[in-house]
């Protein structure tokens, strides 16, 4: 923080204007009080405080999470449930493939390649940047690609346990529609470890978006905190750290709250 030329007497009076001269536990309460009121500090690089620059940046990377999610819940239910109802027939085998190929691909080589087919070669979508639906394409894309991956592989084996039951024969044997057997009794019934897989999904998109912002050049909480790495701007990185932990811990809280409300048999007393 201090030129090179610096003294000791320079040295000496930015280490009592930061707090540093006080003993340790001063030092964590004052730290731990600033932090409660959303206080983390000034940014070393940009100088500014820390918080503002998270809150600056975190829409633009929610905005990419909730996205990428909508793709990932899309083409992961999708292709879970279908794969389950046609168990063992083409489809089945086709979206064992998607699930493999999905999570065994690289992020950063999935956003290349889709970079050079749907800008370079096709000139449909814009390479990067922020500002129009165009440019969100691709790497909310690129990101829900490899959830949806997993989600595949967990509706599938879910629905798979949930159809052999005998609810579900029950239901069949009594004339009820396939389509309400599959959506209202089956799925219904199986969706807790998928809601469990997608919320803590939603979360590590958010906390993980920083291959994919700095590919597509995408001004998010994921580019800020690479920014704040090279620059050696510590401040910026622990509000990074503290703040997406946090969300990681109250997303489980809330996970936990929601059993309740898709599986009657859970209740919270």
């Amino acid at each position: 923080m201090l030129p090179p030329e610096s003294t000791k007497e320079d040295m000496e009076a930015m280490r009592i204007s930061l707090g540093f001269d006080k003993p340790l536990y001063v030092q964590y309460w004052k730290f731990f009080s600033n932090a409660i009121q959303g206080d983390f500090g000034m940014s070393i690089r940009w100088q500014r405080p820390c918080m503002e620059l998270f809150l600056e940046r975190f829409p633009n990377t929610l905005l990419l999470g909730i996205t990428s999610m909508i793709w990932a819940l899309f083409m992961g239910l999708t292709v879970g449930i279908l794969s389950a109802v046609y168990h063992g027939r083409w489809f089945d085998s086709f979206g064992k493939i998607i699930a493999l190929v999905g999570q065994a691909l690289p992020v950063f080589w999935l956003g290349l390649m889709l970079m050079v087919l749907f800008a370079e070669w096709l000139g449909w979508l814009p390479t990067s940047g922020i500002g129009t639906w165009q440019q969100l394409i691709l790497p909310s894309l690129t990101l829900g690609a490899v959830f949806a991956a997993a989600i595949t592989r967990l509706t599938r084996s879910t629905m798979l346990d949930v159809m052999d039951s005998e609810y579900i024969k029950m239901a069949r044997t009594l004339g009820i529609p396939e389509r309400i057997v599959v959506i209202k009794q089956g799925f219904k019934n199986a969706a807790i470890p998928v809601l469990t897989l997608a919320a803590l999904n939603f979360i590590v998109l958010i906390n993980g978006t920083v291959i994919t912002e700095s590919i597509f050049n995408w001004p998010g909480i994921g580019r800020l905190s690479v920014e704040a790495i090279f620059a050696r701007d510590y401040p910026v990185v622990q509000t990074i750290v503290l703040i997406a932990s946090s969300l990681f811990v109250f997303m489980n809280l809330l996970v936990d709250v929601l059993y309740a409300f898709i599986d009657p048999r859970i209740r919270y007393d």
